[in-house]
Formats: C-alpha cells, sequence, structure tokens
C-alpha cells in the first residue's frame, strides 16, 4: 500500500487523502480545519521525484468534487488545474496544453463531455491529449459513446484512488 498521506487546508477546510489497496472504494474526508496546528500544505506526494509531474485539467461543474479531485491528483505528483464548464474547460486546454483531462459528461450550458472531446481531437495541438470520462451514467451506452467520441478511458463516479493511480501510470510508461 503507498502511502499518499496529505492533509491541506483550502478555504478554512482540511482534505486528508490515504493510501489504501488497489481494489479499495474511498478516498478521502473533507472536515473543519482545526486552527494552530500549521498543517496547511503539508504533503507526502505518491510520485517519485524522477518521475515528470504531470500537468492535468479537470473539468467538472461540481466544485466541490472539483477541488476534492484536483487535491488527490496533487498529492499523486500532478500539477491540477480545474474548470467549471464544457467552454471554460476547452479554453483552458488551449491554454494550458494539458498532459490528461479528466472531464465530466454531464453538464450544464451549451456543452457537454462530448463537445469537449470533439474539440480536443479536432484540435491538431491537443489531439493527443489523453481524455478520461467521468461520469454519473452507468449505461453501457453512455461508456462506448463517450470511447467513440475520443475519451481514452470512462470512469464511473465515485473515480477511485487505484483508477487515478493506473491512468496517471500508465501515461508515464507512454510517455516516459
Amino acid at each position: 500500500m503507498q502511502d499518499c498521506g496529505k492533509i491541506k487546508a483550502r478555504e478554512g477546510n482540511t482534505v486528508q487523502c490515504q493510501g489504501f489497496p488497489a481494489d479499495a472504494g474511498s478516498f478521502f474526508a473533507a472536515g473543519t480545519a482545526v486552527p494552530g496546528l500549521g498543517y496547511a500544505n503539508n504533503m507526502i506526494s505518491t510520485s517519485s521525484p524522477s518521475e515528470r509531474t504531470l500537468n492535468v485539467l479537470v473539468i467538472e461543474d461540481n466544485r466541490d468534487l472539483a477541488r476534492l479531485f484536483c487535491d488527490l491528483l496533487e498529492v499523486m505528483g500532478c500539477v491540477a488545474h480545474v474548470a467549471w464548464s464544457a467552454q471554460s474547460g476547452l479554453e483552458a486546454a488551449q491554454e494550458r496544453t494539458p498532459d490528461l483531462i479528466f472531464c465530466d459528461l454531464g453538464m450544464p450550458g451549451a456543452k457537454d463531455g462530448f463537445d469537449v472531446a470533439a474539440e480536443i481531437r479536432a484540435n491538431e495541438s491537443l489531439k493527443d491529449t489523453w481524455l478520461i470520462a467521468v461520469t454519473g451514467f452507468a449505461e453501457s451506452e453512455t461508456h462506448e459513446r463517450a470511447r467513440a467520441a475520443g475519451f481514452n478511458r470512462v470512469f464511473a463516479k465515485p473515480v477511485k484512488f487505484a483508477q487515478l493511480q493506473t491512468v496517471l501510470n500508465e501515461f508515464r510508461a507512454a510517455h516516459g
């Protein structure tokens, strides 16, 4: 079991992530910050010093979930950025050229995750970016549609720590 302990103060709250075996379920807990303990930004990273830091974009309209997702990715050695809509996610991808994008499929607004995939795949500078769909839809048709739209992986919510670790390891192995 890898240690990925992290307690980070963010907007007066704490997020604690723990390492679990690969078949474990939940991977984080949220609570209220305890003043005076001095643990803000106390992080133990799960990436080795020789690994390249990955630039990751999370496109998710649920702000709490997106923040927790980013915190977990940071624990795993990534630099994580968040966008709250498909359109802002497309703009952020153009500005940052991320290594990976985790994108919710069902978002409100004129565009959704399927539109994000279509535009990313059509963009010459982003077309090889790894796209991971994150969805609350359990239907196999939705997962097949996501893969057909250009997503490399489809993860059902809640995303497990082991799933994130696997996809990050696979990306690192493929891209050195």
